[in-house]
Order: structure tokens, then C-alpha cells, then sequence
């Protein structure tokens, strides 16, 4: 038994571009500003949040119905529906990755109890976002709150060191997901992880995930690579974290419609087809 839940998904800079284009906020502030605003809308509702404009930045309200109207009505069946709000290369091509990150989470998600949806109104109101933010609910627990969210922060550790250190995370309310969890005797044992899939080329991304998918929905516990690194290094890592196969997937992999295995214990290697392959880690 599982618990059906969906990950909502925004991103801090494509936000931050469409407060300030719609708006005309200027500076760094009022857009921190704009954000702490918005981060309360699920809680007061549009019409709170108009006032608070109105009243801290002094901005029209019909600006901002027509913000919230922009956030809470987009579809992502029609992405074209925003593009005169991205007026600059740099906000074309931050919209235009967002959109396929989230194409690819999605495909990635289905047939499980998750699913990934775009949501321009989460907002994560504190200032070290820099990117991708995400809150993830329940469904069909109507007033539960988020079980898990967060984002990517590419500033974070400059704080409080002299390193740059890119990152991305999130917090789990604990508490709250074990009691929904065993209210739902929905608890099960990890699996221990077995397989490894290498990435040869980012072209490959999304042939990859779908193998990840097959291969968890067979029972068999799957990892893969996310740093973009050199093949070399990727198999370095799956031989120290102790993975006894790694599957690598390239372009002729693709183009075949096959997959490379490699035994980590024997170094035998053989190329095979996904039904062979479930059948063989099986």
C-alpha cells in the first residue's frame, strides 16, 4: 500500500522575472520583498495579498490580480501563454529549461504513486532560493501541509565560508509524514541498492531515467549518476559505493534500444535488451 502524493514544482529566477516584468519592481529588495508576500498566499488568500502590496510597496492592485492571475492560471499544456513576459534571452532560456527539468521529472514519475506538476505560485520566501523550489502534499488530505520541500541555493555556503558551494535541498516533517504513513500502514523496508546506471552523454538523460523507472518498477533498487562526470569516474564511484552492476547508457544504447551491463564482481560485460536485462538482474 502507497501514498499518493504530488511535488509542485516553480523556479526562483523565472518568479523573480515575473514579479519585477509585471509589477515594475526594480531593485533586489523589493523583489525579496515580493517573494515573503507571495509565499503567503495559500494561507491569507489574494485578496490579503493584494492589500499587502498596496500597503509595503506601494504597488496597484491591479497589477497584482493580474501577478496572481498569471501564477495560479498557467497550464503547462500551454507554455506559450507567458511568452510575452519573457522578453530577454536569459528568461527565454531559464523558462525553456525549467520546462524540460520538469518533462523529465515527469516522465520519470510515471506509473508511481508521485507525479510532478508546475506550479508558478510556490514561492519558498527565504531569500537564498536561486533556482528550482518544490513543495510536496499529500493527495486527498485536504489541510495536511506539506510533507517535504525545498530548492536549490547556489550561494548558501558563501555566507558562512569563503567557498562557493552550489546545492540543492529540502526538510521532511518527520513527525507528521510517520503518522500519516502508519495511519495508512503504508510503511515498507528499503531495498538495498544494486544497480548503477552511468550516463555517457547528456543526450541519453531521459532514455536513462526511463531505465531507472523500469528498473525500480521491477523491484530492483537503482541509482544513477547526476554529477556530469567522465564515464572513469562514474564507474569509480559505483565500484567504492560497493554496486555489484552498472548498466551504461550512450548514445549507441539509445539509437539500439539496448543496454550495456557490466558485472563489477566478474568485470563481464554484455549488451542486452530491457527485457533481457529485468530478466538477468532479476
Amino acid at each position: 500500500m502507497g501514498v499518493p502524493f504530488t511535488i509542485a514544482c516553480n523556479n526562483r529566477k523565472v518568479l523573480s522575472h515575473l514579479i519585477c516584468r509585471i509589477l515594475g519592481l526594480v531593485t533586489i529588495q523589493e523583489e525579496e520583498h515580493a517573494l515573503i508576500l507571495l509565499d503567503k498566499l495559500d494561507k491569507q488568500g489574494p485578496d490579503s495579498i493584494v492589500a499587502l502590496f498596496a500597503e509595503q510597496l506601494q504597488v496597484p492592485e491591479p497589477q497584482v490580480r493580474k501577478l496572481l492571475s498569471v501564477l495560479t492560471g498557467f497550464r503547462q499544456a500551454e507554455p506559450s501563454s507567458l511568452l510575452e513576459y519573457f522578453d530577454t534571452k536569459a528568461s527565454q532560456e531559464e523558462w525553456a529549461r525549467f520546462q524540460q527539468t520538469i518533462t523529465i521529472l515527469q516522465e520519470l514519475a510515471q506509473g508511481s504513486l508521485g507525479k510532478f506538476v508546475i506550479n508558478l505560485s510556490i514561492a519558498r520566501g527565504l531569500a537564498y532560493y536561486t533556482g528550482i523550489v518544490y513543495e510536496t502534499t499529500v493527495d486527498g488530505v485536504q489541510g495536511f501541509g506539506s510533507i517535504s520541500s525545498g530548492g536549490r541555493y547556489d550561494n548558501l555556503a558563501a555566507r558562512f565560508s569563503n567557498q562557493v558551494l552550489p546545492g540543492v535541498g529540502g526538510s521532511i516533517g518527520v513527525d507528521r509524514l510517520t503518522a500519516l504513513l502508519s495511519e495508512k500502514e503504508a510503511c515498507q523496508k528499503k531495498a538495498p541498492t544494486e544497480v548503477f546506471v552511468a550516463i555517457a552523454t547528456d543526450d541519453v538523460l531521459s532514455y536513462a531515467f526511463k531505465l531507472v523507472k523500469h528498473l525500480r518498477d521491477a523491484g530492483i533498487a537503482t541509482d544513477l549518476a547526476l554529477r556530469n562526470q567522465k564515464l572513469g569516474a562514474q564507474f569509480k564511484t559505483a565500484n567504492k559505493l560497493g554496486f555489484a552492476w552498472v548498466v551504461t547508457v550512450g548514445d549507441e544504447e539509445k539509437t539500439q534500444q539496448i543496454y550495456s551491463l557490466k558485472n563489477m564482481a566478474t568485470g563481464a560485460e554484455e549488451k542486452l535488451s530491457l527485457a533481457d536485462l529485468l530478466a538477468k538482474l532479476r
